[in-house]
């Protein structure tokens, strides 16, 4: 029964996924990352963080402007055969949005361009799962064209606790794009560690979106008898770069600022809440896709905005 809701409201909203996916001409990619490690906090003799991905891309013959995608997503933290003891957090949802290219991207051909795109995506800069050796010597090569990229996109999420007994249902609007020049100046020690001399770190991306939250009477919030909605301003931040001998390094940031709402939260001082992980691998293939992984995490995450705060060390495998 408390799946219901959640998944009724996923099942209704996946049309425009339905609606990209019958383009004449489209592209679908699958992707997930799953990172296994010890729980922050609690008993639980494990913790998994997964992020999975399916995303369709429409009209991948478009060379220039817009290029339409929707995707279906879960991602979240769930500890294994106990109760929560860890991160409170699992988000389900679906996203109907777009690409714009301007620059060097009309200098791509169709096949490059929906390619470019698909690197995008897995791009760790821009929180995907991440890039093989030769994907990322592709989209090294294709920022070297100068291009500049913007995106935006509606979106739908469920954000529940890991036993699904509270959540709330998130509507929202958000728009992307990458800051100039502000990589290098983060690479200059990542840089300085190298021993790769044709290696570019990406340029760092930037979100910024309004969400309107409702059901949030039966979270953080406190009793039922509280207001059921809030405005809530939220940013995102990503970049990753290399270290010594090819070693990846990421870091990623996301900050909420609730603008309306019970005046509960006012009260407890908690109007604006952060979430930062940052994270360093040893790659045990040649691949790139699994590896030892170093994390810390700290912050909080909706919808009960617990404050947790870790580091710790596990095994991470990603495809795409």
């Amino acid at each position: 029964m408390r799946l219901r809701r959640p998944l009724l409201s996923a099942a209704l909203l996946l049309v425009p996924l339905a609606w990209v996916s019958r383009a004449s001409a489209q592209e679908r990619h699958l992707s997930y990352e799953l990172d296994v490690r010890p729980p922050l906090e609690g008993d639980a003799p494990l913790a998994l963080d997964f992020d999975v991905v399916l995303e369709v891309v429409a009209d991948p013959t478009k060379t220039t402007g817009h290029a339409l995608d929707a995707s279906g997503f879960a991602r979240g933290f769930r500890t294994l055969g106990k109760a929560a003891g860890d991160l409170d957090h699992i988000a389900l949802g679906v996203e109907l949005g777009g690409r714009y290219l301007t620059g060097g991207a009309t200098e791509l051909s169709a096949e490059q361009r929906d390619y470019y795109l698909h690197l995008l995506d897995l791009d760790p800069a821009g929180g995907g799962p991440g890039l093989t050796s030769s994907q990322e010597a592709d989209l090294n090569r294709f920022t070297t064209l100068q291009r500049k990229y913007y995106g935006y996109k509606l979106l739908y999420q469920h954000e529940s606790t890991q036993d699904f007994t509270h959540g709330q249902h998130v509507l929202g609007a958000q728009l992307v794009g990458e800051i100039p020049l502000l990589h290098e100046l983060l690479d200059v020690v990542p840089g300085g560690t190298r021993l790769e001399s044709g290696y570019a770190p990406q340029p760092v991306r930037l979100a910024a979106g309004l969400d309107w939250v409702t059901g949030v009477d039966s979270t953080f919030a406190g009793p039922a008898d509280t207001e059921a909605a809030l405005g809530r301003a939220r940013f995102e931040a990503a970049w990753s770069t290399k270290i010594f001998d090819g070693l990846p390094l990421g870091v990623s940031w996301q900050g909420h600022y609730i603008f309306s709402g019970p005046e509960a939260i006012e009260d407890n001082g908690r109007s604006f809440k952060s979430f930062l992980v940052a994270w360093a691998m040893l790659p045990l293939s040649e691949s790139g896709r699994a590896g030892i992984k170093i994390k810390y995490l700290t912050g909080r995450l909706p919808p009960n905005y617990e404050s947790s705060d870790g580091a710790e060390i596990g095994f991470s495998f990603a495809l795409y």
